[in-house]
């Protein structure tokens, strides 16, 4: 079983659980290394080809919230993809 970290899997993990003490690690029964990277490249460009949020006009902190919700977006976009290609995702303690 082939395990892989990736630093948008940390993203992820950071947007999403918001603990940096903790490792996001990646692994599949039958696939490699290869196929890991294509893959993640593939997950990767779909989850980032989300549309920028653009300003609300109104203020900074609600457009840092507009982009928090964009980086949750991301983040499940990026997780779905990698579990529908049948990776695993393994949350560990660092």
């Amino acid at each position: 079983m082939m395990k892989h970290s990736t630093p948008l899997a940390v993203l992820c993990l950071l947007v999403v659980g918001g603990c940096a003490s903790q490792s996001v690690r990646w692994s599949h029964p039958t696939k490699g290394e290869q196929a890991f990277y294509a893959e993640q490249s593939e997950c990767e460009a779909r989850a980032l080809s989300i549309a920028p949020v653009a300003p609300t006009g109104m203020g900074p902190f609600a457009d840092g919230m507009e982009q928090g919700a964009r980086d949750s977006a991301v983040a499940r976009i990026y997780v779905n993809c990698m579990r529908g290609k049948g990776w695993i995702r393994q949350i560990e303690n660092d």
